[in-house]
């Protein structure tokens, strides 16, 4: 039988037309929105004064169906002053804001426009929260963007959202580069508005540096006002990147790191936010700690692309994943080039070492302040303090000693290669089921009990053989006051007039000759031989507190108080002279 032949004309208008259906369901999916769910478009213009303002103009698209009467957004987490909200006809809206909730009226409602000023450049633990320049604006989502207050819900579906999307605009210079997440996203969901909230949004005179990655492509962004970073440093970074897509087995399609100047009054960091798609951060190549922030960062921006789960963001979870990063942040220094490892002086054994060193010092001396349950964390989060040794200093040697429990035989990165191939199944991410895969013989529920469940020292203490025979104890010191510092800086949250314990070298230097040290003690035998054998300035430094505070009569089991009964002038001078006496003519 003979083929029928269609006529090229008519091959030609079928392929139009399908062309022109296929524009038109693009155009209407992309710039009309579902009316059903709310619609937001934010317009940010930035204040350029020294007050770091950002003017925010939200307007909210109401759902045609609008059961609730009524939107709440949360803004406990915002510096924030709501000038005034109006309706599509200029009506003025009255709405409430208290205990950190805007709820805005929406009965009879189409159009609500919300006119807000945000306040930035707070400075934080890592430097300040974000900053306006005449020729950089910088900031996170979280600082600046509105969202619903079912956002922050546990509760809340991550796949269905009551938005139906999002556009962001920031009014500067057409000539600036922007680095942002999204500038539209239609239908969201929970991870991608995680991401708009973590993520940093720069707009400036920026030099830019593509990479490509397999079909993805990786940006680096300097920020002119910085230094011009060397060519080990742009490796070192690209290196990193690398040495997660290994890891994960998969590349975000497209992530940007914007390398930021430090603030010129006060030489500060600027920190712009870490999310999913941008990280942007003062960084000095030269510093190790700045390589190990930056892997901690985009370790978070893989794992938040690739792992579709909530558990991980909210306790009784949120200590393991915090662990998780900062245990990697360790780990891949490995991956950095060999030249730039030596520049940084970088011995990758002594990192864990060094954090153990940490561990034992803040757990023994700040018992029981310290002395926490990990799967607790529900109730350990509501303290800075406790918080943040849970996160940052235990969690990421819990992992550790997971992962040495598991080298032999599961090989290495057990507890990450088990979320990622089961990241779509809840049930099997609870820690318990990723303990007890981990650990497929009897070991799993002694682990899980031990180091979980309850509150034992960590048994870690094999660390030590990484270390020196000559430990320098100016630099353990060093490292001590630093420790001294940061605990320090998370107990001021709640006890703002707490002094600063300082560890004298010359006083540990002096004790660790004399037998009076051997009569005080701040654990048992086996514990302060083993504290010894890790480290003798920290061993050293632990039976000054207790010396000090059995020559002062301070009893107090609440190392708060101890401390704060201990650096008045009354038992500093007490101490003192104790020390005159016992070392005169040194």
């Amino acid at each position: 039988m003979d083929q029928v032949k269609v006529p090229t004309k008519i091959n030609a208008t079928v392929v139009f037309l399908i062309l022109i259906a296929s524009v038109i369901t693009y155009f209407t999916y992309t710039h009309f929105p579902d009316q059903t769910l709310y619609n937001m478009s934010f317009e940010i213009t930035p204040i350029f004064s020294e007050d770091n303002l950002l003017k925010v103009k939200l307007k909210l698209g109401i759902p045609s169906k609008n059961n609730q009467n009524k939107i709440d957004f949360y803004t406990g987490d915002k510096n924030i002053a709501v000038i005034h909200c109006v309706d599509d006809k200029g009506n003025k809206i009255i709405f409430k804001e208290e205990q950190g909730i805007l709820s805005i009226p929406t009965k009879d409602k189409s159009k609500i426009e919300i006119l807000y000023y945000v306040k930035i450049g707070v400075l934080g633990k890592h430097g300040y929260r974000g900053k306006i320049y005449d020729d950089l604006v910088v900031f996170d989502g979280g600082q600046v963007l509105l969202f619903p207050i079912d956002f922050y819900n546990e509760d809340f579906d991550a796949n269905q959202c009551e938005i139906g999307s999002i556009a962001i605009k920031c009014n500067v210079k057409e000539s600036w580069e922007k680095v942002i997440p999204y500038e539209r996203i239609n239908k969201p969901t929970w991870f991608q508005l995680y991401a708009l909230y973590n993520s940093c949004f720069a707009y400036g005179d920026l030099e830019k540096k593509e990479y490509k990655k397999g079909p993805a492509v990786f940006r680096i962004y300097r920020d002119v006002k910085c230094d011009s970073i060397p060519k080990e440093a742009e490796v070192g970074l690209n290196y990193l990147f690398d040495y997660y897509a290994s890891l994960f087995e998969f590349v975000p399609d497209d992530y940007s790191i914007i390398l930021l100047r430090r603030n010129q009054e006060d030489q500060q960091y600027i920190i712009g936010g870490a999310g999913a798609k941008t990280v942007g951060s003062t960084f000095e190549y030269t510093d190790l700690r700045d390589w190990q922030l930056m892997s901690h960062r985009m370790f978070h921006g893989f794992f938040e692309t690739k792992v579709k789960s909530k558990k991980f963001f909210k306790p009784p979870q949120l200590w393991f994943y915090e662990g998780l990063a900062t245990y990697y942040e360790n780990k891949s220094m490995e991956s950095l080039p060999y030249d730039l490892k030596t520049s940084l002086s970088l011995q990758i054994e002594d990192l864990f070492t060094k954090l153990y060193r940490e561990y034992i010092y803040m757990r023994l001396k700040y018992h029981p302040l310290l002395t926490l349950t990990p799967m607790n964390e529900e109730n350990i989060i509501a303290f800075p303090a406790k918080a943040e040794f849970l996160h940052y200093t235990q969690a990421p040697l819990v992992i550790k000693a997971l992962e040495d429990l598991c080298a032999n035989t599961n090989g290495s990165n057990t507890i990450l290669k088990y979320i990622i191939n089961n990241y779509n199944n809840d049930e099997m991410l609870s820690v318990k089921n990723i303990v007890f895969h981990c650990l497929k013989d009897e070991r799993n529920f002694d682990f899980y009990n031990r180091y979980f469940l309850n509150d034992e020292i960590l048994p870690l203490w094999y660390l030590s053989e990484n270390k020196s025979n000559n430990e320098d104890l100016e630099n353990v010191i060093n490292d001590l006051n630093f420790i001294e510092y940061t605990i320090w800086s998370w107990l001021r949250v709640d006890f703002k007039d707490l002094p600063l314990y300082q560890v004298e070298k010359n006083d540990i230097y002096r004790l660790s000759k004399i037998k009076q040290i051997d009569n005080v003690h701040f654990a048992d035998e086996d514990t302060e031989e083993k504290v010894k054998q890790l480290s003798s300035g920290v061993y050293y430094a632990l039976k000054e507190f207790v010396l000090r505070s059995h020559i002062c009569n301070v009893d107090y089991k609440n190392p708060i108080s101890k401390i704060e009964t201990l650096l008045t002038k009354e038992n500093i001078d007490k101490w003192q002279a104790w020390i005159s006496t016992h070392f005169e003519g040194e």
